[in-house]
């Protein structure tokens, strides 16, 4: 199968230091191949859940359902994914893996949740959720990663 590449995500988050004048801006890029051995098939766990656990998903952070299931959030992507309701009810975990083995069901899943999370993660909670996210992981994953972390 051909690579998929998810969007680049950028953001910025207010340092959790004592300088208030400070913030960090973290720029990563999460460019990932989408093969048959990354297929939803065979996870217990939630979509989200099983997603964000994949080898090169490190730093995609889980977005809150409660922010998925608001139309508002959603606003212009149906035109950008096909399978669009598909895609989300399989986010959502409304319909299994298993009753989703198209390949082509899951790369769209893989790219509506990518866009979803380059607007999740410039929001308040999506800022907070990336800032604990990038800080818990270690200086080698960053910087095998491509991260850059400026301060």
């Amino acid at each position: 199968t051909s690579p998929l590449l998810l969007p680049t995500s950028f953001g910025f988050c207010p340092s959790k230091t004592n300088d208030s004048n400070k913030s960090i801006l973290f720029i990563f890029s999460s460019m990932m191949a989408f093969n048959e051995d990354s297929s939803g098939s065979g996870h217990d766990e939630p979509w989200i859940q099983w997603f964000c656990g994949l080898k090169g998903h490190e730093m995609f952070c889980e977005v809150e359902r409660s922010y998925i299931e608001d139309g508002f959030n959603l606003y212009g992507l149906r035109a950008s994914v096909n399978n669009f309701s598909d895609c989300l009810d399989l986010i959502l975990d409304r319909i299994g893996p298993d009753d989703s083995d198209d390949s082509h069901l899951t790369q769209s899943a893989f790219t509506l949740y990518g866009l979803i999370h380059a607007r999740y993660i410039v929001t308040a909670h999506g800022l907070d959720a990336m800032y604990n996210k990038v800080w818990s992981c270690s200086p080698k994953l960053l910087r095998d990663k491509n991260c850059l972390i400026f301060e």
